[in-house]
């Protein structure tokens, strides 16, 4: 058959075997989706929202990379008990009237992109802020983009510097939420801009606007912080097999390079050098540090708070900070630095302080943010002149003779990470659930000591707020608890191991599921369908949560009793 179209217009023999078909054009227009995607906020500056902001942050394993066990018990036990009111009155000392900063300044600067994109290409593209953390989620702007019939889109992270907690976050949710589409949507990222011109600029112009003609002692750019550990797993992945980089000495993040590439503490001071520059600073008179540790481990120095007293008790007695990880002033910037940072720079000492505005809607970024969303090849510097060294490192140059634009890829190039498949050549085998009478006794012990900590650890969290009649509950629930263990419940685990130990004279296997007696499996159900009950409709009850608190404990030192018996069997 011919490889000619067959139309009506041009009719072969052949046209009888075909049947003929209109083709309609295909338009070539379509609007290309933008997403300026941030971390996040709490939908409001109470203890309740904070707690269900923190919790959704603390739980990625990129942010806080532990075992799932400790990052369990460490973020529900400790850390959403305890920081979760502290944390909502700092957000209450910056929230506006319209809501969240990082909020309101992320809609602005969504607005005035749209409309500058509109002026050039009206309809090209649709732009829409989205957070990794609260809303608008990332899921939420993707099913509107799909609703849109949107199905190309550009992701701005507006994490000018690399790192996995940040932007390999943020993208990994994007991949997961468009991989839940069956049909998904063509997703494409820029790389890390901490040195783009347009970012650089529009950083000096808010620091010349913000200072006027002050003079300042000194500029301290501070940056947040991560945990050592984060900046040696890059190193680690990006350089398997090579000794140590990063943090391996002073010298390490003195220009970017094919090892450090990747490295969130190397391209936070190339940032800072690259403003220096552009503001002219001189060597001596600014210098690099790192905020908002959290926990007792070791985090990237120098520490801003340690910092800021430093300065002032050297003597510096006029203070500029910038904070150039943020694009848009947020807590950290306004409570953590403008108002905790300026108390304890003049309670030691200083005597002016200077917090410089975030960019927010710069117009200079306005178009830095146009660039990278429109731009396949973003006008990004590569090639770091080691001008000007590191403050409070000498200046050494040879490690820095072999970067080069291809040797430094982006980070976001690697795309989401697969996982590793397993081998198919396993050895089947045959899983028999029996164990031996110890065993059974070890297992009622868990069941029973898991099910009082995790009745306890839900009474923790239903906790909304203190009061001394909820206290006074909450500790006669833990001594109803005890005494109910040592009366009740001891007595009830004890001839639950006798059976046990009558089961099987020979100590042979005994089936996995006789660990408790057939009645209990009812006492069980009922138990659980009369909880979650309460919890539903009496959510924050003081009454419900001191009753959690009396059967989690008495759960909890009744499951001892299991561990000493299987002890001594």
């Amino acid at each position: 058959m011919s490889d000619t179209l067959l139309t009506k217009d041009n009719p072969t023999e052949e046209t009888s075997e075909l049947q003929m078909t209109s083709i309609e054009p295909r338009s070539t227009v379509t609007t290309q989706g933008i997403m300026l995607l941030n971390l996040g906020t709490p939908s409001a500056p109470e203890t309740g929202a904070v707690r269900r902001y923190l919790r959704q942050f603390l739980s990625d394993p990129r942010v806080m990379d532990i075992s799932p066990i400790g990052r369990f018990f460490l973020l529900n036990l400790i850390i959403l008990p305890f920081r979760s009111s502290k944390s909502a009155e700092a957000y209450r000392l910056v929230w506006t009237d319209q809501g969240s900063p990082i909020i309101c300044h992320g809609e602005k600067l969504t607005e005035l992109v749209q409309q500058r994109l509109n002026s050039k290409q009206p309809g090209a593209y649709k732009v829409k802020l989205a957070m990794r953390y609260g809303e608008p989620s990332i899921q939420r702007v993707m099913r509107e983009f799909r609703d849109e019939g949107i199905d190309a889109i550009k992701v701005v992270t507006l994490f000018p510097q690399y790192a996995s907690a940040t932007v390999g976050s943020a993208m990994e949710e994007v991949y997961r939420v468009a991989n839940l589409e069956w049909n998904m949507p063509v997703i494409t990222a820029t790389p890390a801009y901490y040195d783009h011109p347009g970012y650089i600029g529009a950083f000096a112009d808010v620091t010349k606007t913000a200072v006027d003609s002050d003079n300042y002692d000194y500029y301290l750019f501070s940056f947040h912080g991560l945990p050592e550990r984060h900046i040696r797993k890059a190193d680690a992945e990006d350089n398997p097999g090579q000794p140590e980089h990063c943090l391996a000495d002073g010298s390490c993040c003195e220009c970017i390079t094919s090892r450090n590439r990747n490295c969130y503490r190397a391209q936070c001071y190339a940032t800072a050098r690259g403003i220096a520059r552009k503001l002219k600073l001189e060597d001596g008179t600014w210098s690099v540090s790192f905020q908002s540790r959290l926990g007792r481990e070791a985090w990237i120095p120098p520490y801003t708070d340690k910092k800021i007293e430093e300065l002032a008790q050297n003597g510096i007695k006029s203070l500029a900070i910038l904070s150039p990880a943020f694009v848009a002033d947020c807590l950290e910037t306004l409570e953590e630095l403008g108002i905790r940072g300026k108390e304890s720079f003049l309670e030691a000492g200083g005597e002016k302080f200077k917090m410089i505005p975030s960019l927010n809607t710069n117009p200079k970024w306005v178009e830095t943010v146009i660039e990278l969303a429109t731009t396949n090849n973003p006008s990004i510097a590569r090639s770091e002149a080691p001008n000007q060294s590191m403050p409070g490192t000498e200046q050494r140059i040879s490690h820095c003779e072999e970067q080069s634009d291809a040797a430094i890829p982006s980070p976001i190039d690697r795309g989401f990470e697969k996982e590793n498949q397993r081998s198919n050549n396993m050895t089947a085998h045959t899983f028999e659930p029996s164990l031996s009478r110890k065993g059974l006794i070890t297992l009622s012990g868990l069941v029973w000591s898991s099910a009082g900590v995790m009745l306890l650890i839900r009474a923790i969290l239903m906790i909304d707020t203190i009061t001394t009649t909820g206290i006074a509950l909450i500790i006669l629930g833990l001594v109803v608890g005890t005494l109910k263990s040592k009366f009740v419940l001891s007595t009830v685990a004890r001839k639950n191991i006798e059976r046990i130990k009558t089961m099987s004279p020979d100590k042979s296997k005994i089936c996995l599921f006789a660990f408790q007696p057939v009645m209990s499996y009812l006492l069980i159900a009922l138990m659980v369908t009369a909880g979650v009950t309460l919890r539903h409709y009496f959510p924050h009850s003081i009454y419900v949560i001191s009753l959690y608190f009396a059967i989690g404990a008495a759960l909890l030192y009744s499951g001892l009793e299991y561990f000493r018996s299987a002890s001594q069997v």
